[in-house]
């Protein structure tokens, strides 16, 4: 089974990895290729709790990055969607991104 993972905040990318250290095959993809740059140099984004030593066994053993949506659409088996819903400026959440994400 192939794990697709669109959106590589702390969300995405803490679930890339341990799912890509526990030899999961995972493709996790963003659109940012600074942030892609980034994580393929095995360094994190931010600061979470292991999250370095899972990316880096991750990276090493089943996870790629990439910035193409066609790849995870054509070979992945289940995918997740984990882009931001920040709020609007009405106080309500902001789906702009999901629906972009999922067109």
């Amino acid at each position: 089974m192939q794990v697709g993972i669109i959106g590589l905040g702390v969300v995405g990318l803490s679930f890339a990895s341990v799912l890509g250290s526990k030899g999961i095959s995972v493709i996790g993809m963003d659109s940012d290729f600074q942030k892609i740059e980034k994580i393929t140099s095995k360094k994190s984004l931010f600061f979470e709790p292991k999250l370095e030593s899972f990316l880096k066994k991750a990276l090493s053993k089943s996870l790629e990055i990439s910035s193409d949506i066609e790849k995870i659409v054509k070979n992945c088996d289940l995918i997740f969607l984990t882009v931001g819903t920040p709020k609007s400026k009405s106080g309500f959440i902001d789906l702009s991104m999901i629906k972009n994400a999922s067109k």
